[in-house]
């Protein structure tokens, strides 16, 4: 008997005792994936977009610029490797630089995506390698001003009419790939099955239209070599479309088309890239276009050129729960090589992807209001879902189960899959759950009850008597079957906080510790404070980031982030903050707190980065400080806060990497002159909102998954 009929059996057993709608919360151990692997790819992906190594600078050298943020995704040839991200600004006049995000920036992949094409302020400083306002300068970002404004804006547009896309052939002299005959590429945009027009027309029910795409060229441009400034085989995409576009452009209307796809007849780094909005000059004028990159790796099959295009609708990736990006089987945003369909005929186009989720689909406005039950609390019984790929005429097409406590918290997207249209090729057909938490770098995880790292199995595949429980206060049965459709049940009783004895999660120290916090600080009048003191696991409030514990068994997770910038706090720090012994990052900058800085503070040996600055807080910083030999970032500048000033002090403050600080002392003149100079009329934190789950250690995590 597999894992999962073993936990239906008791599933069925216990529904039997307590009736089918009673909330069931079973709590299971998986067995441990290979996830050494996992924490490498994590480190890579933040890497790419992330620098933490430029030295300490002085308040002069930090600036502001403003233009409109551009995001690019690259997709490698591996499905092992994770995606990179490449993140720049083009200002008014069309000046673009590129942007490092420090580790004050703490945003996720996908929240970083929804702020593309949107107009931006960054504060930050030159990277000493880079020449300001160069087309080689590098801007270092440590703040993103009105952070929380513009994501409470940007969400995902409504994507529909027609949308013409332009394939524009770009030759390299060096090229090591030939290009086919135009006709080729002409015929990729088709409107008959597997072709792009006839893909993306099923895909959003017919939504949108390719009809008038085109094709162009070749132009010629540089050579191969020009663009790899690194000398590492990634070409500079930014001047390979300057360059292709600039070619072309007195003999294309570009207003015909609403985005790009750019081939190359040579590698290019990744398969392919994709971005929603890239700024650009055509005829002089500076406009925005959703555009691609495909080297001769990428452009040769559909699919690779179908995942490009869903980035370049603005799609976020999706995954498993296993820590990799491409293995969920359900979706051509992930795994898009996996399920894709050979058409006999067009083998010379390579196979054709399978469909996006239904979570996807509605971030596109492809699945409306009316093609979506939104579960409210209590119990909804005979729910009508039909299949997301070619549906039948009556019911749903997929159930929303929101969450009741903020983007931190997980709801749950349903839908039902059958191996039809470009689905054909599925591992199976019934009901797929995702989990979505907006923070994560891929908001949807496809629920995999068995955690055996495969997502095409029947763990993650539900089918008639199957029952999926979550502690939440969801339960959903499946009860039927038809040619196109499913009907379920679903049950919605979410539990409410009681006290910190009855919660999931944390030790009763450190939930008494977020209790205390909450109460010193005013919590009832926080700008936000969703979840705290209701949702019944602490580690789904805002701002709380937790790590599964290794370390103990008395608690199942611990709190590694408290990320309450800009939120209101009013009052005193308390000493009961010493109590999240595995704290990375407390974050309380630019509140109204005021009093001391508690000595106790200097017990969170753990902590890397301490974030005080924008606050009323008064006295010495204290010296029990010193012991917080992890501490790389420390922000405590536009408060009345003073420094000992003896040698012993100074030289471990200014040990530390990111050091923003008063620059007062508090006794007599120092013995060590201070790097760095005070800033005083700005305010540099981070603008954050918590983040997924990260690791406590640099082994492997044992996942667990309750339901």
């Amino acid at each position: 008997m597999s894992v999962k009929a073993h936990i239906l059996a008791l599933l069925a057993g216990l529904m039997a005792l307590v009736g089918v709608f009673q909330l069931v919360v079973l709590v299971f151990i998986l067995p441990t994936t290979p996830t050494d692997k996992r924490h490498t790819i994590e480190k890579q992906s933040l890497y790419t977009i992330r620098s933490g190594t430029a030295n300490l600078h002085n308040a002069s050298e930090y600036e502001n610029i403003t233009g409109t943020l551009s995001v690019i995704w690259g997709d490698s040839f591996s499905l092992d490797e994770p995606p990179i991200v490449i993140l720049s600004l083009t200002d008014d006049n069309g000046v673009r630089q590129m942007l490092h995000l420090s580790q004050t920036v703490r945003l996720s992949t996908y929240q970083i995506q929804r702020l593309s094409g949107n107009k931006v302020t960054v504060f930050g400083y030159w990277l000493p390698e880079s020449r300001k306002g160069s087309a080689e300068s590098t801007f270092l970002v440590a703040n993103i001003h009105n952070l929380n404004q513009i994501m409470g804006t940007a969400k995902a547009h409504m994507l529909e009419g027609n949308l013409p896309y332009l394939s524009l052939l770009c030759s390299f002299p060096d090229g090591n790939a030939d290009f086919e005959n135009k006709l080729h590429y002409q015929q990729m945009y088709g409107q008959n099955y597997p072709m792009l027009g006839h893909y993306w027309a099923e895909l959003s029910y017919g939504r949108i239209s390719l009809k008038g795409s085109g094709v162009a060229g070749p132009y010629q441009i540089k050579s191969m070599s020009h663009y790899d400034t690194s000398g590492d085989g990634f070409l500079d995409l930014h001047s390979l479309m300057e360059d292709c576009i600039s070619e072309a452009d007195p003999h294309i209307d570009f207003d015909r088309f609403y985005g790009l796809n750019l081939m190359f007849n040579g590698g290019i780094g990744y398969a392919g890239y994709g971005s929603s909005d890239v700024g650009v000059s055509i005829e002089g004028e500076l406009r925005s276009m959703p555009m691609t990159w495909l080297g001769s790796g990428g452009w040769v099959t559909l699919t690779t050129v179908q995942h490009e295009m869903g980035h370049s609708f603005g799609l976020p990736h999706s995954s498993g729960d296993y820590g990799y990006v491409y293995d969920n089987v359900w979706d051509v945003m992930s795994a898009y090589h996996d399920r894709c369909i050979w058409v006999e005929g067009y083998e010379d186009f390579g196979c054709s992807g399978h469909h996006t989720i239904a979570y996807h689909k509605e971030l596109l406005g492809w699945l409306q209001s009316s093609d979506i039950f939104t579960v409210t609390e209590g119990v909804h019984s005979g729910i009508t879902l039909q299949r997301l790929a070619k549906p039948g005429s009556n019911g749903y097409l997929a159930i929303n189960i929101p969450s009741l406590y903020g983007e931190s918290a997980p709801s749950f997207s349903v839908e039902v899959r059958q191996n039809v249209g470009y689905d054909m090729n599925l591992p199976g057909e019934g009901i797929i759950i995702h989990e979505i938490v907006e923070t994560r770098d891929e908001p949807a995880h496809v629920v995999d009850i068995d955690g055996n790292g495969d997502t095409g199995d029947e763990g993650a595949i539900w089918t008639v008597g199957e029952i999926f429980v979550h502690p939440s206060g969801v339960v959903i049965k499946v009860v039927s079957q038809g040619t196109t459709s499913f009907v379920v049940d679903v049950e919605f009783n979410p539990d409410s906080f009681a006290n910190c004895k009855h919660q999931p999660s944390l030790s009763e120290v450190e939930c008494e510790a977020l209790l205390t916090l909450y109460d010193s600080t005013s919590g009832q009048d926080w700008e936000r404070s969703d979840g705290w003191d209701m949702a019944p696991d602490p580690c789904d409030w805002f701002g709380v980031t937790c790590a599964d514990n290794l370390t103990t068994k008395a608690a199942r997770r611990t709190i590694v982030e408290l990320m309450l910038y800009e939120n209101q706090l009013a009052g005193t720090l308390p000493t009961e903050l010493a109590d999240l012994k595995n704290l990375r990052v407390l974050d309380v900058g630019d509140n109204y707190l005021n009093g001391n800085v508690p000595p106790q503070l200097g017990s969170l040996v753990k902590l890397e980065q301490l974030f005080l600055s924008g606050n009323q807080l008064t006295g010495s910083l204290p010296r029990e400080l010193m012991s917080l030999s992890s501490l790389s970032t420390f922000y405590y500048h536009s408060t009345d806060l003073c420094e000992p000033s003896d040698n012993a002090f100074q030289s471990w403050l200014h040990s530390v990497q990111f050091l923003n600080g008063t620059g007062i002392f508090c006794d007599s003149a120092p013995t060590l002159t201070p790097t760095v100079t005070a800033i005083p009329t700005v305010t540099v934190t981070p603008r954050v909102t918590p983040t997924t789950t990260v690791p406590l250690t640099e082994t492997a995590l044992l996942p667990m998954i309750t339901r």
